[in-house]
């Protein structure tokens, strides 16, 4: 992976042009990974993204598809006691190919929720903002895979976002 931090031009390979500070101008530090107890997400770009900051909960993605601007997911984690809260996030660093390539990542805060009932939720989630820092580099597409919280990639496989 490559993180792009200057202007440059647009080889064909996909090269990104003044992302940092497009994200930035966009980016909130108060605001962590947009999280919602909402079924409607939006992905959160953020060029200084920190793992470390992000809540771990466990939840896994069982079903993703993308249709226009939105990601639609199905989701399963435990609790049931307490309200959980949900985002979407990805960082500016993309890899070298066409089209180019990135990891979205799963946030999932249970809230401190020790129950055990088994939720499935289906939650959506807009790519705008993605793609709208893409087109001024002249991207028109991305390939990305899910990330589960702990850092483990979902088992639906890699994804094609076309804008």
């Amino acid at each position: 992976m490559r993180r792009f931090s200057r202007f440059s031009s647009v080889p064909a390979a996909g090269s990104l042009a003044l992302l940092v500070a497009l994200a930035a101008a966009c980016h909130s530090s108060d605001r962590i990974a947009g999280l919602s107890a909402e079924p409607d997400l939006v992905l959160q770009v953020d060029p200084s993204l920190n793992l470390k900051r992000l809540p771990q909960d466990a939840a896994r993605i069982e079903a993703a598809s993308v249709t226009d601007d939105v990601l639609t997911l199905t989701l399963t984690y435990g609790g049931g006691c307490r309200e959980h809260r949900l985002g979407m996030v990805t960082g500016t660093d993309l890899g070298s190919s066409n089209p180019p390539y990135t990891l979205l990542r799963l946030v999932h805060d249970a809230g401190g929720d020790a129950c055990e009932a088994l939720i499935r939720r289906t939650v959506t989630v807009r790519l705008d903002p993605l793609a709208d820092l893409l087109r001024g580099a002249g991207i028109r597409a991305v390939r990305f895979e899910l990330v589960e919280p702990g850092e483990r990639r979902s088992g639906v496989g890699e994804l094609l976002y076309e804008f």
